[in-house]
């Protein structure tokens, strides 16, 4: 999900199988909370990271990349980060195949959030 996603975004999701690429969306909340988990893989910038915080709010699971947590405090428990893809992988089907606990994390998440100055 973002704004105008480049040429090489739309042709690497294109046939991904199980990925779906949201462009411009104005309102990014049902998009979010029609899946069990956020992903944020920023491998670039600074500071804090409003996606990742509006995710956390509406209590999805997080996946992300280190960059992703820059600029925040209090990171553990949420949101997950992992650097290597297999990990991301490997977390990411254990929480679509366990949605208790995508849920139990999703709940950490928002308390996490609310937390943040």
């Amino acid at each position: 999900m973002g704004f105008s996603p480049s040429e090489k975004v739309e042709r690497l999701t294109a046939g991904a199988l199980g990925v779906e690429l949201f462009s411009n969306v104005p309102d990014i909340r049902p998009v979010v909370c029609s899946a069990p988990v956020a992903i944020f893989p920023f491998v670039s910038g600074t500071g804090v990271k409003n996606k990742l915080l509006e995710g956390a709010a509406m209590a999805r699971a997080l996946i992300v990349s280190p960059m992703a947590t820059d600029g925040l405090r209090g990171a553990d428990p949420a949101p997950i980060a992992f650097e290597k893809p297999e990990q991301w992988c490997d977390t990411l089907l254990e929480l679509w195949r366990n949605p208790r606990t995508a849920g139990d994390l999703g709940r950490q998440a928002r308390r996490w959030s609310r937390e943040q100055p």
